[in-house]
C-alpha cells in the first residue's frame, strides 16, 4: 500500500513555515528582514518555488473590490493588481478562490494575512487552487498589521517571495522533517520508568543554502524539564561548504528515571558569520511524560492538543477516519478508557459541530509490517467503540468520548485508535507543528493511518499528524485507590515547598530523588493536624526532583518539584 497523495481541505488555525521559501520585507527599513510564513505547493498551480528563477519582487498593494473598499478577494471585481504583490485577507471562500481572483486582476503572488495574531497557516489549495500560478503565502495578523500601517500611511512595501537558497551570503538552516523527534508528543509514564524503557535519539540535518562556505559551526541538541536544562550535547565545530549539509548525530537521552511533566527538545547551531535568516535557526518540539494519556500530538497537562483546526482529503464523500498507530512492549500497565480528538467547521459559512456524530475506534491491528513500503490493513479487529454527539460548537476543542467496553492492552500489540466523521463538513483536528517523516523514515514504521471513503492509506503528502488523544487507566482489575493526590507550592521554588496535607493522619516518610534516582533527602513528616509540611530544598542544586511519601495507613502520592537558582 502506497501513501496516499490526496488534496486536501484544510481548516487550520497554527501552522509552520516551509522554510525553503521566505517572505523578505526589501523596503522600507522600518519593517525589512524576512517574516515567518505558511507555504505548500501541494495541490496549486504555480511553479516550483524552491526554484530561484521562480521568485517574485514586487510592491505590495491591498487588494481591493471596485468601490476601492479593502476586499477579501472572494469575487471576481478586484481593482487592477497588474504587476503587484496583493495583500488580502482570510475568511468567507477558500484560499485558492481567492488567489485566483487577484491573479486575474494582474497580481503576481499573494500575501494572506491570518486572523490569528502570532500564528499562520499553510493554506489549502482547495477547489481553485490548480489554476492558480503566481505564489501564495500566508502571514500572522501582526505582521500583517505592520505591513498595512506602512501602506496605509502611503509608503511604499516591496517583498520578495521564493526560496531562500543562496539568496543570502550567510545561511545555515535546519528544517522541520529533518530531524527526529521524541516518538510521541505525550508518553505514558508506566512506559518509561527507567532508561531501559524510554529514550529520544536525537539527530538532525544541518544545511548550508548561503552562498559562502561556513567554517565553525557548533551544533547542539538540549532537553529541558520545568525550565532547567536536563541533558545537552554539542557536536564540532565543523565545517559546511555552500549548498551542502551535515547530518549530525547526538548521544541519546536517556534517564535512570523520568518525572512526569512537560519537556522540551531544541536543537540549535552557532557560526563564525553572522546568520542573515535566522527564522530557521533552530527546532523545537515540546514533548510530555504523562500518567493517564498517549499522543503524536503535542499535549498540554488538561490534555488538550495544540490543534485547534483539522484537515480532511477534498475529494472524499464520507467517510473519513484517521487513526494514530501505537505499540509498546509495556502497554499490558495501561488499560485504554476513552479517545479524545477535535474538530471544526467552517464557521464562516455558518456552520456548527452542535449535533454532530463523531465515532472512535480502537482496533487491534495483526499485519506484519516489515517496512513502510509493505503496510498493509486486512488483520484488523474492533476491540473499543464509542458514539460522540457535540452539544455544543466546540471548535478545537479536545473532547473524550468513554469506550462502551474499556480493555486491557497487550504488550507488543499493534493498536490503531482512531476518530471517524461521517460529514463532509467536519475537519477532524491535525497538528502541523512538528513532522514526523523524519521519524518514520528512520524507523520504517508508520505513525499515523487513514481511511478515504473505505480505502486504508498511510497518510496525507502533507506533513499534518492526527491531534487524537488516547486515554488510560490502571489495568482492569487493579485498584488505584492507594494514592493521594498533592499538588506541593509554590513549585518551582528555590527556599521552601508547601506540601498540603490536610485530612490526613499519622506519620510519613518523604524520599526526594533526583532524576538520576539518587536519594537526596529523607525526611519523617507528621501529617496529623497540618494543613501544609514545609520542606526546605535550599540546599539542592537546581533541577527537577521526584518527591515520593509513604503514609503510615499504605497510602503513597508522588509529584514532582523544580529547584531554581
Amino acid at each position: 500500500m502506497k501513501k496516499l497523495l490526496l488534496s486536501l481541505s484544510i481548516l487550520l488555525s497554527v501552522g509552520i513555515s516551509q522554510a525553503q521559501v521566505a517572505l523578505e520585507i526589501l523596503q522600507p527599513a522600518s519593517i525589512a528582514g524576512g517574516y515567518g510564513i505558511g507555504f505548500t505547493d501541494n495541490g496549486w498551480g504555480f511553479p516550483d518555488m524552491n526554484n530561484p528563477a521562480n521568485a517574485v519582487t514586487g510592491f505590495v498593494e491591498v487588494a481591493r473590490d471596485a468601490t476601492t473598499a479593502d476586499s477579501l478577494c472572494c469575487a471576481d471585481n478586484v481593482a487592477d493588481l497588474t504587476g503587484k504583490i496583493a495583500l488580502l485577507y482570510r475568511g468567507a471562500c477558500q484560499f485558492g478562490d481567492k488567489a485566483r481572483y487577484a491573479q486575474n486582476a494582474g497580481a503576481i503572488g499573494v500575501i494572506i494575512v491570518n486572523n490569528d495574531p502570532n500564528g499562520y497557516i499553510d493554506p489549502g489549495a482547495g477547489n481553485q487552487g490548480a489554476t492558480v500560478t503566481i505564489p501564495v503565502i500566508m502571514i500572522s495578523a501582526a505582521d500583517g498589521a505592520a505591513l498595512r500601517s506602512e501602506l496605509d500611511n502611503s509608503v511604499q512595501v516591496e517583498a520578495f517571495i521564493g526560496t531562500t537558497f543562496l539568496l543570502y551570503a550567510n545561511n545555515l538552516r535546519l528544517t522541520n522533517g529533518f530531524a527526529l523527534l521524541p516518538k510521541m508528543g505525550s508518553t505514558l509514564s508506566a512506559n518509561a520508568q527507567d532508561a531501559s524503557e524510554y529514550e529520544v535519539e536525537l539527530e538532525a540535518v544541518y544545511v548550508n543554502v548561503g552562498q559562502n562556505d561556513q567554517f565553525g559551526v557548533t551544533a547542539t541538541a538540549e532537553i529541558s524539564f520545568g525550565g532547567a536544562t536536563i541533558f545537552s550535547d554539542t557536536f564540532g565545530p565543523f565545517d559546511i561548504a555552500s549548498e551542502d549539509s551535515v547530518t549530525v548525530t547526538f548521544n541519546t537521552f536517556s534517564q535512570s528515571s523520568y518525572a512526569t511533566g512537560d519537556y522540551t527538545l531544541t536543537y540549535s547551531f552557532t557560526m563564525s558569520a553572522t546568520d542573515e535568516f535566522t527564522q530557521d535557526d533552530e527546532l523545537v518540539y515540546p514533548f510530555r511524560i504523562d500518567n493517564d494519556r498517549l499522543s503524536l500530538a503535542e499535549l498540554d497537562a488538561n490534555g488538550q492538543t495544540t490543534s485547534s483546526g483539522g484537515i480532511r482529503p477534498a475529494e472524499s464523500t464520507q467517510p473519513f477516519t484517521s487513526c494514530i498507530v501505537y505499540q509498546d512492549p509495556n502497554a499490558s500497565r495501561r488499560s485504554v478508557k476513552s479517545i479524545g480528538f477535535s474538530a471544526s467547521t467552517s464557521t464562516v459559512d455558518g456552520i456548527e459541530l452542535t449535533g454532530e456524530l463523531m465515532e472512535v475506534v480502537a482496533y487491534e491491528w495483526n499485519d506484519v509490517i516489515t517496512g513502510l513500503d509493505a503496510v498493509t490493513v486486512s488483520d484488523i479487529t474492533q476491540v473499543g467503540f464509542g458514539e460522540y454527539f457535540y452539544d455544543a460548537d466546540d471548535q478545537g476543542v479536545t473532547v473524550y468520548q468513554d469506550l462502551e467496553n474499556p480493555f486491557n492492552m497487550v504488550d507488543n500489540q499493534k493498536y490503531l485508535f482512531c476518530v471517524t466523521t461521517y460529514s463532509n463538513d467536519i475537519f477532524v483536528g491535525y497538528e502541523n507543528g512538528r513532522i514526523y517523516d523524519y521519524n518514520e523514515s528512520k524507523y520504517d514504521f508508520p505513525n499515523m493511518l487513514i481511511n478515504v471513503d473505505g480505502a486504508w492509506g498511510l497518510g496525507f503528502i502533507n506533513p499534518v499528524y492526527p491531534a487524537i488523544v488516547v486515554e488510560t487507566q490502571s489495568p482492569i482489575g487493579i485498584d488505584e485507590n492507594n494514592t493521594v493526590e498533592i499538588t506541593p507550592f509554590p513549585n518551582p521554588s528555590s527556599d521552601i515547598v508547601n506540601i498540603p496535607l490536610a485530612g490526613m493522619d499519622g506519620f510519613a516518610d518523604l524520599k526526594v530523588m533526583d532524576l538520576t534516582g539518587k536519594i537526596v533527602k529523607n525526611q519523617r513528616i507528621n501529617a496529623a493536624n497540618a494543613n501544609n509540611v514545609e520542606v526546605n530544598v535550599s540546599d539542592l542544586t537546581s533541577g527537577i526532583y521526584v518527591f515520593n511519601i509513604i503514609f503510615e495507613n499504605g497510602m503513597t502520592s508522588t509529584f514532582n518539584v523544580g529547584v531554581t537558582r
